[in-house]
């Protein structure tokens, strides 16, 4: 009898390799432990204990959402197009009436629809974000999880002070935890939300700390025009100056950046969280992606939250990424936003050495979706970007472990967190509170 080497195997995909914008059919993974520990032929691999059947299914990279607050999931849908600032108002006053139990559950739906599209590693910001790393260490999905830090009536943040000790204290109890599938940073709201002191403080705190950095940076051209106005440079300069450039960072959104931003962040190796549904729902603007990653900036994909981009299907940003940039008359997109969707994401998030690759030693995070949905397929990356849904995916393993099998999610209660969500939501939205 064959020895049983491996702990799983996924036998005879078509594997999508988008590192090296490669299809290869008939292909066997093997997964031991955490790792991806052998990929090959079809029947070339070996045995393992749990098999799972890749035929007709496209195996790739689990998606990588870089910007993200998934405590607004109970949000989805109920907000017209507003420019940001007007919407800030609005969602703002609304969290304010948000006790830590609706976050959490908010959270949890926000995670199941992540993981049903296919994404297996998050970026999020939010206050308090202990909530959400909750909900993050339950779903079973990977996470890099900041404490959003800011001046003013943002929310019930309350004192710099006590945000800052929330910020140390989710970096000591959380980063590392859940088998290591969670990392923590610390994330200075924006440069509009936090004067140049806090900045500083902020980026000591995260150098100190050793965790990397999130920020909402030139989402707007107002943003930029009272920077300017106020400070005498643009946003990332003034971030940069700050400090909070010095170490891993990622800068959400980068819409209104000239051609000095660009190569600022080319030098200081800022990784960027391109969010194309929430910059066209808050009329933000179109983030120059193709220029950034010309000059060798790390660029990723996001959905930001349900309250600015309500399917937080990540497909849709796909599609949308490949559709309204001008990515020059001769130049083919789908394999560079697939690239964006995964090993590009991990890599702005500073976690390019672990996720992204179907590659032995990578994480064993990936996704299968079915293939007979994409017909003809004759091209399996066009597919992907220009016709792919979420609902199209099948299986989702994270760290080796099965979270979602034939559609079904094995770490979360879907129908109960549907249940609780709309109770909360009612209560919320009592008062007809739709901007």
């Amino acid at each position: 009898m064959a020895q049983l080497r491996f702990d799983l195997l996924i036998r005879d995909c078509t594997l999508v390799d988008v590192a090296r914008r490669q299809v290869r059919e008939h292909q066997d993974i093997a997964v031991q432990g955490q790792d991806l520990a052998a990929i090959g032929r079809t029947g070339e691999v070996g045995m393992a204990r749990r098999v799972v059947e890749g035929s007709g299914r496209l195996a790739l990279p689990g998606l990588v959402n870089c910007h993200a607050h998934l405590a607004m999931g109970i949000f989805r849908a109920t907000s017209e197009l507003r420019p940001l600032q007007r919407w800030l108002a609005w969602v703002l006053a609304l969290e304010a009436y948000c006790e830590p139990e609706d976050l959490y559950w908010s959270a949890l739906l926000s995670l199941c629809q992540m993981l049903r599209g296919g994404v297996t590693t998050v970026a999020d910001m939010y206050s308090p974000e202990s909530v959400v790393a909750g909900a993050v260490e339950r779903a079973g999905i990977r996470g890099f999880l900041s404490e959003s830090v800011s001046l003013g009536d943002m929310g019930r943040r309350g004192s710099v002070e006590a945000q800052m000790a929330r910020a140390e204290e989710l970096a000591r109890r959380w980063n590392g935890a859940a088998g290591g599938r969670i990392s923590t940073g610390i994330a200075p709201h924006s440069v509009y939300a936090c004067d140049e002191e806090l900045l500083r403080e902020l980026a000591t705190l995260a150098h100190r700390l050793d965790v990397g950095m999130h920020v909402h940076v030139a989402e707007t051209q107002l943003e930029v025009d009272q920077c300017l106005a106020r400070l005498g440079r643009r946003p990332p300069r003034v971030l940069a100056d700050c400090g909070v450039f010095q170490g891993p960072a990622v800068a959400a959104h980068s819409v209104h950046l000239d051609e000095d931003d660009i190569a600022l962040y080319a030098e200081l190796g800022v990784g960027v969280a391109h969010n194309p549904g929430s910059n066209l729902k808050l009329r933000s603007g179109l983030a120059p992606v193709p220029a950034l990653r010309r000059a060798g900036v790390h660029v990723g994909l996001g959905t930001d939250g349900a309250g600015s981009n309500d399917r937080l299907d990540l497909w849709r940003d796909c599609y949308l990424a490949a559709v309204l940039h001008d990515w020059g008359d001769e130049e083919a997109c789908a394999w560079p936003v697939l690239e964006m969707a995964t090993v590009g994401g991990a890599a702005a998030l500073g976690l390019g050495d672990r996720v992204g690759r179907l590659e032995p030693g990578f994480r064993a995070d990936l996704a299968l979706i079915d293939a007979t949905e994409l017909e003809p397929a004759t091209e399996p990356a066009l597919a992907l970007v220009y016709a792919a849904r979420g609902d199209e995916v099948s299986t989702v393993i994270i760290d080796g472990e099965v979270v979602m099998d034939d559609g079904r999610l094995l770490m979360l209660d879907e129908e109960e967190i549907r249940r609780q969500c709309r109770l909360r939501a009612a209560r919320l939205f009592a008062r007809g509170a739709t901007a």
